[in-house]
């Protein structure tokens, strides 16, 4: 049996369970360096899935005219990709004000945001 502390980390057991057969899993992904733009948030996001999305890879990202890659700008990235998808101007949701108010009462949904039905 290969030593888990000086192989790899973690020691993941057979799924037969017989010792003999237990194993180290390691798992190399390659880090693919992306460069978006702030001002193109969706569209830079869009094309990023459209290319990456079958990559198994881990994702890098940075902005144009900005120094600084890794997890700092890739977790930015996605902070800020998921309050442009909130924005009740793309149509996404159904919101709690205006005209939509009286329908999402009828549903059930008192406050917040709901997906918006096709």
């Amino acid at each position: 049996m290969p030593d888990c502390e000086a192989a790899c980390h973690p020691c993941v057991p057979s799924l037969v369970g017989i010792p003999e057969l237990e194993c180290c899993l390691t798992v190399t992904l390659l880090a693919v360096q992306v460069r978006v733009s702030r001002k193109n948030m969706l569209l830079s996001a869009e094309k990023v899935m459209e290319t990456y999305a079958s990559h198994r890879a881990v994702l890098e990202l940075e902005y144009f005219g900005e120094v600084g890659t890794g997890l700092g700008p890739t977790l930015e990235f996605y902070t800020l990709l998921s309050h442009e998808l909130q924005r009740k101007g793309l149509g996404m949701w159904r919101s709690d004000t205006g005209k939509d108010s009286e329908a999402a009462a009828a549903q059930g949904n008192q406050q917040g945001l709901a997906r918006h039905r096709i």
